[in-house]
């Protein structure tokens, strides 16, 4: 029954309200129900056309650039020199050029590089942990949209039957088998149940659009039903493999900080030039030399220290987003368990009611019963109706949101 509402309902409900409906909302926001699609399709092209794009990509330029950086043999960029010296009295000309060659420490090259390789891992639990993300909003989407459907459908249905029953009362009441309270009863009867589709209809444009919104595209698969989920390690969930990926690169940064100590060696190659003194010949050198910094641990210590500190910030935000990853799991438990009980008795409550519904319309047609008793006997399996509707859909739906919760994507 469900399946069947699942291609029949949601088609119904991604069109246009139909006009022997009489809707009373002129807006409307189109749906196209495509069979074969997927819900994992969709979450492809939506992540395509999330504004999250432009940030990864931009971090994808990063570890490019990190990875350049690891890369070179030299620790900084070449710089080169002239001096000139020329005598006031006298000849006398002395030029100097010199190369400055910045070298890498030993170990720091490595650990360059391994923050970019940890870069690199985070930035594919990244786009992981956002495709997950987005699948959490499409999810929500989808069920909003078929539980609109639902509500939308059981108020035209009783929209209908309002009006049947006015047009029934209208003709006893010409035919002086009621009075005319009762005819105003039932006319008031049908604006109550067409003010309940006026809400109906808004509640499905507004889910439409927030899927067209989140997509950005107007087609919706036919069936988007989804098996619950083997359980998994919750350490294996997207999201926690993010912020220990972000640790990581975080690690790898304070190593390399470290790994710099007190600055870059320098590797100098110079040529000297002498002309014009009397009291040498003319002569060329070649002079080599290294610099080496030492020391300034007080200097680098606050840097370190703020270095750590962030990945002390990050272990704490890992552990809490561990915690509420099992609380969140656990809820999604519960609600699926609670959604199984819930359907049961939604089902009977629905018999019962359409039970009752049925004998207060024979009771009012034979005269035994009131106007007034008969429509709330309705409103009772009117709403009925709508929950065991809605009990159906949520078991789907939290079987979906269950999936979510454990870091599954459709």
């Amino acid at each position: 029954m469900l399946k069947q509402w699942l291609f029949v309902g949601l088609l119904a409900a991604a069109m246009a309200v139909r006009a022997d409906l009489d809707p009373v909302v002129e807006h409307i926001d189109p749906i196209t129900p495509v069979p074969g699609l997927t819900l994992a399709q969709v979450l492809d092209q939506a992540l395509a056309r999330y504004p999250d794009r432009h940030r990864l990509a931009g971090l994808a330029t990063e570890i490019s650039a990190l990875k350049e950086r690891g890369a070179s043999w030299l620790a900084g960029p070449v710089t080169f020199g002239v001096s000139l010296q020329e005598a006031f009295r006298g000849e006398l000309f002395v030029s100097d050029a010199d190369f400055t060659v910045p070298l890498w420490r030993l170990g720091q090259r490595g650990a360059e590089q391994a923050v970019a390789e940890s870069a690199g891992a985070a930035l594919a639990l990244q786009q992981q942990a956002l495709k997950l993300e987005i699948a959490g909003y499409l999810r929500t989407a989808v069920w909003q949209l078929a539980l609109a459907n639902v509500r939308h459908q059981q108020a035209v249905n009783a929209w209908q039957s309002a009006r049947q029953l006015a047009e029934q009362v209208r003709l006893r009441v010409a035919a002086g088998d009621l009075p005319q309270a009762d005819l105003l009863l039932a006319q008031t009867e049908v604006l109550a149940k067409r003010s309940k589709v006026t809400q109906a209809e808004a509640e499905i444009m507004h889910a439409r659009k927030f899927y067209q919104i989140l997509t950005e595209d107007t087609k919706i698969p036919t069936d988007y039903a989804e098996t619950q989920a083997l359980a998994k390690p919750l350490q294996e969930h997207p999201l926690l493999g993010l912020i220990s990926a972000q640790v990581q690169r975080q690690r790898a940064e304070l190593a390399a900080i470290e790994a710099a100590q007190s600055g870059q060696p320098e590797l100098r190659v110079g040529i000297n030039s002498e002309r014009g003194d009397i009291r040498s010949n003319e002569t060329e050198s070649i002079k080599v030399g290294i610099s080496i910094p030492f020391g300034g641990g007080a200097l680098r210590a606050p840097q370190i220290a703020a270095q750590n500190l962030a990945v002390q910030k990050s272990l704490t935000e890992r552990d809490q987003l561990y915690r509420k990853l099992r609380i969140a799991l656990h809820e999604a438990e519960h609600a699926l368990e609670v959604d199984r009980a819930e359907l049961t008795t939604a089902n009977e409550m629905r018999d019962l009611a359409q039970q009752h519904e049925r004998l207060s319309d024979i009771g009012f047609k034979a005269g035994e019963i009131d106007l007034s008793t008969l429509l709330k006997s309705r409103r009772m399996a009117d709403q009925a109706r709508l929950n065991a509707e809605q009990h159906e859909l949520f078991q789907l739906r939290d079987t979906a949101f269950y999936n979510q919760a454990a870091g599954e994507l459709p």
